[in-house]
């Protein structure tokens, strides 16, 4: 092994020594390790007081406008229906049930002619008040068309029957909907939904009943007299029939008695009347001119549950529409009731026929909001209700009723019924509506009665008006009265000093006050107290002179009562019981009232210590009071329904009305029910009594304005609807969305006097069905509603003058940021004219940050402004005040889905791509914009940590705050912590769990002080810093787990502030911080970005959208921010959403490693290649070469790879090697741990050490003589010891990581068996499954076990470390072996054997596990106990834990007994993202012939979506000779130097030659030594230059230089003619090298000296010679 590469070097361990020093700078012992002789086994040197060290050291800190398609155009059926759309099969279903089958064709209500040879059938599109455009059902075309509709239905009955299925049709609808009453099984269904003509088969649902001022307070009373007619004709309904769809009604209530006048205005002529008043007219009279029921309902009259005896079956009430229920009677007559003067207040007795108990005050006036109009009920409900056997309103009897009520010609309806929502367009019930509106009949029904739950409401559908309920501002305090008079010999502090205020109709008594509980139980064997007064108390065990305080509960409070006065006495309290009960006013028989239960013990103290007799007060006589509170008026209903719609794009509820308290008619005959509440009059509460308000109001309406049709009448209620108020409590503010109260309240006198309405037509209404291809958001109705607004949406309304005007049209955004833009702003218009006008909402931008989750599965990230609803409202103005305002209602939720909001792009390469699935709606060409990339402008800081309170002191010291200026046309900012540091040892240990997170806070600034905190001259005015923040803030980060960002699209332009903020991290420490700020605007694009998508898109299902980038210049730990955004078309860019890019250079995706750049002759190099795992969302093809140059040999059996595949793949040779492939994405391959044993897999055992291995336990002591050497780990649940891994190892490169994610190098070892990765705090002796200690190994975790340690050659105890080194061992790898001997229950002294075998790192190949425990001397009691794995691989929150959840893999729990035998093996075999990382590794030898060359080494590289690499690495490879100096040295002209030695040492024994070269010189070589001769009558300075070289391999030189200086002798030889061409001036004697000019015409004369000079030069200057 070589101990210099893979164990600590001397200087390492120093260093590692220094790292454990303590704060009394004592160091510890240096640590090592010693091969265990015999082995390749090491076991450590490091000792128990090393260990102590590193624990104290550890222990110290632990402390656009947009149209989708043409507009106008109809849209028309696109989707055939699926058996599966037409009918949905539920789970457990068996047997026959009821089923309503809706067919193809239109129903008569709204046919329209479309089949040839049968005439239209539906109603005339116009009404006037000489002839009311209905439906006549009598015509011979409706009777022509009918009779098709049933001949339709019996042939699609025969073709179900003819193929198996048993149907039995019970009832017809051809009216108002084209359906069937069907008894059948759901296999029936099934079958019947794959045959042609059916449209939808429904389950017969059972429907839930919705419920003295109303009138006045909706403003009823004007549209009474002419004041407020345009005609100058009052209204109250004459001549209207209204239709009341219901639990029936009480025929002979007052509210529905008939006069003269009736009997002249009856549509049907005085007398006449319909349903069951054709057999019994005396339930009818000329004011209630109908009545129908349905057997659905009067059938029940007999049911079992009624009758004495079981086998009985009498009818205890006749089978007609009279009203058991009282809800019915309730809704008629506040839609149509009789004004009655001198009301009496009543309450119930409970008994289940009574006419009433009647309380001392009257109300001057009851009236229904149309009180001259006709009814007719239509019973389609159950008498009973919650609790009772007969309760709710099925199907088949409202769609039955609807039927009717379309034949009898009525004008409007009352729906006080629900059920939950459903989808309009194939609800049969919703069809239904849609029918009477066709027939131009007004319908409102009731919201329902589940608020203050959003998505709650029900009849959502477009065509009917749903309301939901108000208060009114009628205030009836009724039965006020008080205990006073207070006497007694109790101390004076237990006597109540002030009255004791509660309700009760009572007289005035004085007398005793007694506790009930203080007298004997009439009533021993029941369970109750005799504090109850359930029971009748013995006469005289009170006198008449006694007040009775009582308990309520259980039974009715007036039984309670009538018990005490049968017991004699003459008053009574009753106390509540719960803070939540109200005080309620009754009429007892005696004197007496109801108290809140605050009052309690202040009279149980008073009576109990006041002796017998001296507790006495007075209840005063109640009073009543009658008065109106403006505050109270339009306050919404906490029990309203709300919207928005769950299935289409239309304002739920449309109105809102008073349903809060309404007094009116009640049934006085209630036999069906257990809770009687029989009377003539009573108040209920509920959307069901908020509906007929509405009713009662389009029946005026209707009567005023007889050419209006229903979409008109509702849109005149709408558009002038008023305010609406949300009592939170302590102050009454707007509802916050549209949604919980519509376009408003209603007022009949305003929409009397409207100026302006709407209108829409049935063919619309059905071509707006968004599952058939429609826009239910085109549909002219006066709100706006878009529930996937990604940004802007559009839409387009019409209006329609009612009298001549000019009008300003203005939208107004509720929410900062939002724009209602409206085209025309102005228009004129004269009576009967229309004007289209068209709404743009523009959302503000979406804004991203980051939150600090609560819990486990709280968010950790915000999306403010997305997947949010706004709100605003379009109002008109009359310019000159000839018409009231009107206004519609703006709901758009911002959807941005199409695009993600952002995506995050970790790189490891300048060039790539990323590929996101999208769906997003059709494109033509795909037409994208680019912005960025660009790295932000960061800026550092200094910053200490101060938590998270705003303080003066706290900003100084903990705030970094500065002004930006966000230009006009920003499209993104982006504020992010670039880098967070923090010097604290925790931090360090931890690096899962604790961390520096500064906080990022953006805000506008609103007043130019640059900040929110505010001047010295703000601040004398008044200015608070903390009501500033908040004022301004748009974005808080505040994760303290991971990095926080603010990230805002579209940004509106102005000042900002950025405050970094040192908000979590050790308190008090100093954080070293970076900031990002980038601004991104609309022409930023630097062509750092492209995208490639499919040349077009039709809008249905997913496609891939990749994001190329191409960074050239980005270097590891660079930030790019940008974004992009895409069209449907060039001319319509951005249409489909903007994503925001963050790119991190995380590292480079392909890199490589020469072990040298320089070598020697023989030298062995590694060279490694890694490629970093394919994280992208794709594939790559890969090529990779490396060219070796002559001199260098790759060795190819050194060739190791990470994977056998890879190895397999490698063509080598000895210049070389290439890899080719397809590197597969493994990004979503989620980290895990295969579990195995050796039971079951065969490559599960421990590694085989050696020939007598055999893969069970493996037992260091027995088999290698290794005794426990860690002396250190001994205790119990209360001792754990933090050790280093590298120490465990004892190698400088180990590491283990569970799940291969990051620690701080630590294992917190547990002698109770559990081995932790991080310092987190459990109660040890508590063993529990994953999720206490977050990262363990725990190969046998029990809370009652303990070590201890002894080295004994029979039977040793404790921890034996031991390791085995790739080096020497490469079949096993680095392995860690801990095992645990002798571990022992204190509980039961049982003791077990157990080790852990680690790797270091992560091993693909087969049969590599990275951990295995195995088992061996197991105890008798072995169930106990955990044997486990966890982890996680996400960012960490101390208050949610994981952000992706934990991740583990348990053998058992508390069953070890079943799953540990002896010599098990349990084996855990990593695999995760990283398994396509690649890495090769080889040596090369440098070849001889290279020596004194520089090498260069070629690596070469393509991978898919990048262009070439092409990398060298350059070897010097160094000489094996070594050449001493020469000094300089001086020489005469023309002399010589002989005798010169050259000192060398040569590395090998080739020999060599010596060279010497220079400018005028040249040498004699003899052997070692040489002569140096200057060139004759050379002289001055030349370099000499001398070599020694090997004769084999010339490369294998050295050489040395030295100054050689020859000294003249004074002559300087040359041309001493003046008249020469050569003349020299420096020479002082003639050489005879003179030449002169030609004379003409002669050749040139040269001197003979020139040929003398030439044969010199030619001579050898070089002399060389071998030398040995």
């Amino acid at each position: 092994m070589d101990h210099d590469k893979r164990l600590f070097k001397q200087s390492l361990i120093a260093t590692l020594t220094a790292m454990y020093v303590g704060a009394s700078g004592v160091a510890i012992a240096e640590p090592g390790v010693k091969q265990v002789s015999g082995t390749s086994f090491y076991e450590p040197t490091f000792t128990a007081e090393d260990i102590a060290v590193v624990q104290e050291q550890r222990e110290r800190y632990l402390s656009g406008d947009i149209f989708i398609g043409q507009p106008g155009v109809t849209n028309k059926i696109i989707n055939a229906r699926s058996p599966e759309q037409i009918f949905q099969p539920e789970q457990g279903v068996s047997g026959k049930r009821h089923y309503i089958v809706q067919l193809d064709d239109e129903p008569l209500a709204t046919y329209n002619g479309s089949i040839n040879g049968l005439a239209s059938t539906n109603a005339p599109k116009n009404r006037s008040i000489m002839a009311k455009g209905r439906v006549n059902v009598n015509s011979p075309a409706a009777m022509e068309y009918k009779d098709y509709l049933i001949t339709q239905q019996d042939q699609f009955v025969n073709q179900v029957r003819s193929i198996g299925a048993s149907v039995n049709v019970e009832q017809r609808y051809t009216l108002a909907n084209n359906a069937m009453l069907v008894e059948m099984t759901q296999e029936d269904a099934i079958l019947m939904a794959n045959q042609p003509g059916v449209k939808r088969i429904t389950p017969n649902r059972i429907f839930e009943l919705r419920t003295d001022r109303g009138p006045e307070f909706i403003g009823a009373e004007a549209a009474w007299t002419d004041t407020s007619a345009p005609n100058g004709v009052g209204a109250k309904g004459e001549g209207m029939v209204v239709g009341i769809i219901d639990t029936g009604i009480n025929t002979d209530h007052v509210a529905f008695a008939s006069d003269e006048q009736y009997s002249q205005s009856n549509p049907f002529g005085s007398g006449v009347f319909v349903g069951d008043c054709v057999d019994s007219p005396e339930l009818c009279n000329d004011k209630l001119i109908g009545v129908r029921s349905y057997p659905e309902i009067t059938d029940v009259y007999s049911a079992p549950e009624f009758q004495q005896y079981s086998w009985q079956t009498k009818q205890i009430r006749p089978a007609n529409g009279e009203d058991y229920n009282g809800h019915g009677s309730h809704t008629a007559s506040t839609v149509a009731g009789n004004a009655i003067d001198n009301v009496p207040l009543q309450t119930f007795s409970g008994e289940e026929m009574s006419d009433g108990v009647e309380l001392p005050f009257t109300f001057a006036k009851t009236s229904g909001v149309a009180p001259r109009a006709h009814i007719i009920s239509y019973q389609v409900c159950w008498p009973g209700g919650q609790g009772d056997p007969y309760a709710g309103c099925p199907e088949s009897a409202l769609l039955s009723a609807f039927e009717d009520a379309i034949a009898d010609g009525v004008d409007t309806i009352n729906f006080s019924i629900g059920g939950a929502e459903s989808f309009p367009w194939e609800d049969p019930m919703e069809l239904a509506f849609l029918s009477a509106r066709e027939a131009g009949i007004s319908v409102a029904a009731a919201a329902g009665n589940s608020g203050p739950n959003f998505w709650s409401a029900d009849n959502t559908s477009p065509w009917v008006t749903t309301v939901g309920a108000t208060k009114h501002d009628r205030v009836l305090d009724a039965g006020k009265t008080s205990i006073s008079a207070f006497e007694g010999d109790a101390p004076s502090w237990r006597i109540p000093r002030s009255p004791i205020e509660g309700k009760g109709f009572t007289d005035e008594i004085s007398g005793e006050f007694v506790l009930a509980s203080s007298f004997d139980d009439p009533e021993p064997n029941d369970e109750y107290s005799p504090y109850s007064c359930n029971v009748p108390f013995p006469a005289d065990t009170f006198t008449a002179d006694q007040v009775v305080v009582c308990e309520r509960g259980d039974i009715a409070r007036v039984d309670k009562a009538k018990n005490v006065a049968a017991g004699g006495a003459g008053g009574i309290v009753l106390v509540n019981t719960d803070y939540s009960q109200p005080t309620v006013a009754d009429q007892f028989v005696i004197p007496g009232l109801n108290v809140a239960s605050s009052n309690k013990y202040k009279l149980e103290n008073w009576i109990k210590n006041s002796t017998s007799g001296t507790a006495r007060a007075t209840i005063n006589v109640a009073t009543n009071e009658y008065y109106l509170d403006d505050s109270l008026a339009n306050n919404l209903a906490p029990f309203s329904s709300m919207g928005p719609s769950r299935t289409h794009n239309t304002l739920v509820p449309d109105l809102v009305a008073p349903g809060v308290d309404i007094y009116a008619a009640n049934a006085d005959d209630q036999p069906f029910t257990n809770y009687p509440a029989a009377s003539d009059w009573r108040f209920m509460s509920g959307t069901s009594m908020a509906a007929p308000h509405v009713t009662g109001a389009m029946t005026l309406l209707s009567q005023l304005h007889p050419d209006w049709t229903p979409a008109e009448i509702q849109s005149a209620l709408m558009l002038t609807a008023g305010d609406v108020w949300l009592n939170n409590g302590y102050q009454s503010v707007e509802p916050h969305f549209n949604f919980m109260a519509g376009a408003g309240s209603i007022n009949v006198e305003r929409a009397n006097m409207t100026g302006l309405i709407m209108d829409e037509t049935i063919d619309n209404y059905l071509d707006a069905n968004p599952n058939n291809g429609g826009f239910d958001n085109w549909l002219n109705v006066p709100s706006m509603v878009e529930m996937e607004c990604e940004s802007t949406c559009t839409w387009m309304r019409t209006v329609k003058a009612t009298k001549d005007g000019s009008w300003t049209v203005t939208g107004v955004g509720k929410e900062e940021g939002v724009e209602i833009s409206v085209s025309p702003t102005n228009f004129s218009l004269k009576a009967g004219e229309t004007q289209a006008i068209v709404i743009k909402a523009s959302l503000p931008g979406v804004l991203e940050h980051k939150v600090n989750p609560g819990e486990p599965g709280a968010l950790w990230n915000a999306e403010v402004n997305n997947f949010t609803l706004f709100n605003g409202q379009v109002v008109l103005t009359e310019d000159n005040g000839n018409a009231p305002d009107v206004h519609m209602p703006v709901v758009a939720a911002n959807v941005v889905d199409q695009l993600p909001v952002s995506h995050n792009i970790d790189i490891t390469r300048n060039q790539g791509s990323d590929t996101l699935i999208v769906n997003t709606d059709n494109y033509t060409e795909v037409t994208p914009r680019f912005y960025g990339l660009v790295k932000p402008d960061a800026y550092a800081m200094d910053l200490q940590v101060v938590g998270t309170r705003i303080t003066n002191s706290n900003i100084e010291k903990g705030w970094d705050i500065r002004a930006i200026e966000v230009p006009e046309g920003t499209k993104r900012l982006m504020v992010e912590v670039q880098s967070a540091t923090v010097d604290d040892e925790f931090v360090k240990n931890n690096p899962r769990y604790a961390k520096a997170t500064p906080f990022i806070a953006l805000g506008y600034d609103n007043n130019d002080n640059q900040s929110f905190v505010p001047t010295e001259e703000q601040m004398a005015e008044g200015a608070d810093m903390r009501m500033e923040y908040h004022d301004e803030i748009i974005c808080l980060s505040s994760s303290e787990a991971e990095t926080n960002y603010c990230n805002l699209v579209n940004p509106k332009p102005g000042t900002y502030w950025v405050a970094t903020i040192a908000a979590t991290g050790p308190w008090g420490e100093e954080i070293a911080v970076e900031t990002g700020i980038a601004m991104l605007s609309e022409t930023s694009d630097n062509g750092h970005l492209t995208i490639t998508a499919p040349e077009s898109h039709d809008g249905n299902g997913n496609y891939p959208l990749t994001i190329n980038w191409d960074i050239p210049e980005a270097m590891e730990g660079d930030k790019y921010y940008g974004g992009f955004d895409l069209g449907n078309i060039p001319g319509a860019e951005g249409t489909l959403g903007f994503t925001s890019l963050n790119i991190n250079r995380i590292g480079d995706a392909v890199s490589w490693e020469v072990s040298q750049d320089k070598a020697k002759s023989m030298d062995v190099l590694d060279i490694t290649m890694k490629v970093k795992p394919n994280l992208e969302s794709d594939d790559r093809d890969y090529n990779f070469a490396i060219t070796l140059p002559e001199g260098m040999r790759l060795a190819t059996d050194t060739i190791n790879a990470n994977n056998p595949a890879i190895t397999e793949a490698i063509e080598a040779t000895e210049t070389g090697f290439v890899l080719s492939g397809t590197q597969l994405s493994t990004r979503d391959v989620m980290r895990d741990y295969i579990m195995t044993t050796n039971l079951t897999d065969e490559m599960c055992h421990t590694p085989l050490i050696d020939e007598y291995s055999d893969g069970g336990y493996t037992d260091l002591h027995g088999e290698f003589g290794i005794q426990p050497n860690a002396d250190w780990m001994v205790g119990d649940s209360n001792s754990y010891y933090d050790v280093p891994i590298d120490w465990l190892f004892w190698n400088q490169d180990a590491s283990f990581k569970v799940y291969n994610q990051n620690n701080g190098g630590f294992m917190r070892m547990h002698p109770v068996g559990a081995m932790q990765f991080n310092q987190s705090y459990w109660i040890m002796n508590l063993h529990r499954g994953p999720g206490f200690l977050f990262e363990s190994l725990a190969p046998f975790w029990r809370g009652s076990f303990t070590m201890d340690y002894l080295r004994n050659p029979d039977s040793p105890r404790g921890l034996t470390i031991a390791s085995q080194y790739a080096e020497e061992r490469p079949d096993l790898g680095d392995l860690l072996y801990l095992e645990f001997d002798n571990v022992t229950d204190k509980y039961t002294a049982d003791e077990f054997d157990f080790q852990m075998i680690l790797r270091s790192g992560f091993d693909d190949r087969e049969g590599k596990h990275e951990i295995i425990y195995a088992y061996d001397n197991l105890g008798a009691d072995l169930a106990k106990g955990v044997v486990m794995v966890e982890g996680f691989d996400s960012t960490f929150s101390s208050n949610a834990g994981p952000k992706n959840g934990y991740l583990y893999e348990v053998l058992g729990f508390d069953n070890l007994d079943e799953v540990l035998v002896d010599d098990l093996v349990v084996c855990f075999d990593y695999v995760g993202p990283e398994q396509s990382e690649i890495e090769v590794s080889f040596k090369v030898a440098v070849q001889p012939e290279a020596t004194g060359q520089d090498l260069v080494i070629n690596f070469d590289y393509d991978l898919q979506g990048q262009d070439s690499v092409a990398h060298t690495h350059n070897v010097a490879v160094s000489t094996n000779i070594k050449i001493a100096e020469i000094n300089d040295m001086m020489v005469d002209e023309n002399a010589r130097i002989d005798g010169i030695e050259v000192f060398y040492i040569d590395g090998n024994k080739v020999p060599n030659t010596i060279e010497v070269t220079g400018e005028g010189i040249s040498a004699e070589v003899d052997g070692d030594m040489f002569n140096l001769i200057p060139n004759a009558d050379f002289h001055g300075e030349t370099l000499v230059t001398v070599t020694v070289r090997d004769i084999e391999h010339a490369g294998d030189a050295a050489s040395t230089s030295f100054m050689l200086t020859v000294i003249s002798d004074g002559i300087e030889k040359g041309c001493t003619d003046s008249n020469a061409n050569n003349f020299d001036s420096n020479a002082n004697e003639d050489d005879g090298s003179c030449e002169y000019p030609e004379p003409p015409g002669q050749e040139k004369k040269k001197s003979g000296g020139a040929m003398y000079w030439m044969l010199l030069i030619l001579a050898g200057a070089l002399v060389r010679r071998r030398v040995r």
